[in-house]
C-alpha cells in the first residue's frame, strides 16, 4: 500500500498496514526536515541538522533568553503541531492495526526512543484476519511454549544482550570517541527491548519477568565494562540512573512485543531492526555537528569581612585540609591550592586539584569587586577506581571542560560580604541536561570547599586584625 491510500491521516480512528505507515513517517519527517531547516537557515541564520530532533531544541536556546532565541523557539514549535498531530494520529492507528497498546504513542514525544518505537511500528504483524496477511501460519500459544524455564531463558537473554552491549559500548567509546544518546539512552533501551523479546522469545513471560532481565542485563553490560578495566566505578554509577531507566522502558515495549506476537519471525525481525538501529544512531552522532551547551554553575556565601580583606585570599590561598566529602574521596578531582603569577589583566593564575592544575589566564582585575579569567587547561575531572588500578577511560579527557570563571565580591554594608563563584564549562557527553545535574552538583561542592577556604582565612586574618 503507498501513501497516496492513506485516508483522513489526522484522523485517530481506523487502521493502518506497515508500509502505509513507514512510507508515511519517512515522507512526513523529510517535508519536516526542509520546513525545519529552511526556517533555522534563512529566518534565524541557525545551523540544523537530523540530530536535533534527537537532542531537543536544547543547548545554548536554553541558557539564554534573547528575544531572538525566544522567536526561535516558538516559531518551531508553531511550525511542528500540525506534524506532532499527523504523527500522533497515524502511530495510533498503526499501533491498533499491530494489536499493541495505544498508550506506548506516549513514546513519540521521547526524543530518540521514537526512533525505536517506529521502527517496531513499521515493523509489528498485523492482528490475525487483517487486510494484511502473512506467509507464515500464526502460532498459538500453546505452540509457543517450549521447555525452556524462566531461569533458563532469562539467563540466555541477559548473556547474549550484554555481550552485544558491551561490543557495541566499545565500538562507540574507543572506535567513534563519543559519549552521545546513542549510549546513554539509545543502547540501553533497546537492550532493555532485546532482552525482554528474547526472554518471552520461547514462551510469553510476564511483564516484572521482563523488566528484570532488562534491567540485569544493562547491569551485566556495566559489570563486564568494569571487570575488563574498560569504565571505572565512578563513571558507572553516574551513568546507572539514565541506563536503568531507558532499559526499563525498553523492557515495556518488548514486553508487549512478546506478549502480542504469532511467531518468532516476526521478533527476530524487529530484535534484527533495533540491534542494527544503534549502531547507526551512533554513527549519526559521529559524524553530527552539535554545538556543546554552555552551562553555568554559580555559588554564593556571606563573608564576615570587608571585601578589600577577602580580594588577597580570593586570587590565592594556601593549601586546604584534606576533603570530607563522600565524592571527593571516591575520586572526583578536588581543589588544593591556587597561586597567581602577576597582578592584573594578562597575570596567570594557577588553581591546583588533586588530578592537575587549572591555568588561568585573568581577563578583568576590579579589585575588590570582580576577578575574571579564562580557562586554557584543565586537568582530568576525577581518577576512576578500578580492580586495575589506575585506568584512564576516553572520557577523563576533554569530555568536561571548564571555559570560564570568576569571583565577584559585593558588600552588604554591615561589615560582611557576598562572595560568588562562578564556573562556566561544557561536557562533550549526551544527553547534555543529564551530565549537567552531575556536573553541577560536582562544581557547586567544589566552590563550596574553595569559598569557604576563603571565607575561613579572611575572618581569621581580620580576627587577628582586631586582637590586641
Amino acid at each position: 500500500m503507498h501513501i497516496g491510500k492513506v485516508k483522513r491521516p489526522w484522523s485517530l480512528q481506523g487502521e493502518l498496514t506497515r508500509g502505509t505507515y513507514f512510507a508515511a513517517g519517512v515522507v512526513l519527517l523529510a517535508i519536516k526536515y526542509l520546513v525545519d531547516t529552511s526556517i533555522a537557515i534563512f529566518a534565524f541564520d541557525r545551523p540544523w541538522s537530523f540530530f536535533n530532533y534527537w537532542v531537543g531544541l536544547q543547548g545554548d536556546l536554553l541558557t539564554r533568553s534573547t528575544p531572538q532565541d525566544r522567536l526561535f523557539l516558538v516559531t518551531m514549535i508553531f511550525c511542528s503541531l500540525p506534524f506532532i498531530w499527523l504523527g500522533v494520529a497515524l502511530t495510533v492507528r498503526r499501533l491498533r492495526t499491530a494489536g499493541l497498546p495505544l498508550w506506548l504513542v506516549a513514546f513519540f514525544f521521547a526524543p530518540l526512543l521514537n526512533a525505536f518505537v517506529f521502527i517496531v511500528a513499521s515493523l509489528a504483524a498485523p492482528r490475525p484476519n487483517e487486510e494484511e496477511s502473512e506467509d507464515f501460519p500464526v502460532e498459538t500459544l500453546e505452540e509457543k511454549v517450549a521447555a525452556y524455564g524462566v531461569a533458563k531463558s532469562a539467563g540466555l537473554a541477559i548473556g547474549l544482550t550484554a555481550v552485544f552491549g558491551t561490543t557495541l559500548v566499545a565500538f562507540d567509546v574507543y572506535a567513534l570517541g563519543i559519549y552521545g544518546a546513542g549510549l546513554f539512552v539509545g543502547l540501553p533501551f533497546s537492550l532493555g527491548l532485546i532482552a525482554a523479546v528474547l526472554h518471552g522469545f520461547q514462551e510469553t513471560r510476564t511483564a516484572g519477568s521482563c523488566m528484570i532481565t532488562s534491567v540485569a542485563a544493562v547491569g551485566i553490560v556495566g559489570l563486564t565494562l568494569f571487570l575488563l578495566a574498560f569504565e571505572g566505578a565512578i563513571c558507572l554509577l553516574m551513568a546507572s540512573p539514565i541506563c536503568i531507566i531507558c532499559a526499563a522502558f525498553g523492557s515495556v515495549i518488548g514486553y508487549e512485543i512478546q506478549r502480542t506476537s504469532r511467531n518468532q519471525r516476526q521478533a527476530s525481525i524487529i530484535i534484527l531492526a533495533i540491534a542494527l538501529a544503534v549502531p547507526v544512531l551512533m554513527g549519526a552522532e559521529y559524524i553530527s555537528d552539535v554545538t556543546p551547551t554552555l552551562f553555568e554553575a554559580r555559588t554564593e556565601i556571606i563573608v564576615n569581612a570587608s571585601a578589600e580583606s577577602v580580594w588577597p585570599h580570593v586570587i590565592e590561598f594556601p593549601p586546604l585540609k584534606p576533603p570530607t566529602e563522600w565524592m571527593f574521596s571516591a575520586g572526583i578531582a578536588f581543589p588544593t591550592h591556587a597561586t597567581i603569577d602577576g597582578e592584573g589583566v594578562g597575570s596567570e593564575r594557577r588553581c591546583n586539584f588533586s588530578t592537575g592544575t587549572f591555568v588561568e589566564p585573568i581577563t578583568v582585575w576590579d579589585r575588590p569587586n570582580l576577578l575574571r579569567f579564562d580557562v586554557t587547561e584543565n586537568p582530568p575531572p576525577m581518577q576512576e577506581w578500578s580492580l586495575a588500578g589506575d585506568i584512564h577511560p576516553p572520557h577523563l579527557t576533554g569530555f568536561l571542560i571548564s571555559q570560564a570563571g570568576e569571583f565577584q565580591l559585593s558588600e552588604t554594608g554591615d561589615g560582611q560580604t557576598t562572595l560568588r563563584g562562578t564556573t562556566w564549562y561544557h561536557h562533550n557527553m549526551r544527553p547534555d541536561w543529564y551530565w549537567a545535574i552531575w556536573s553541577d552538583a560536582i562544581i557547586h561542592r567544589i566552590h563550596l570547599r574553595v569559598l569557604n577556604h576563603i571565607s575561613a582565612n579572611s575572618e581569621r586574618q581580620k580576627q587577628a586584625q582586631q586582637t590586641p
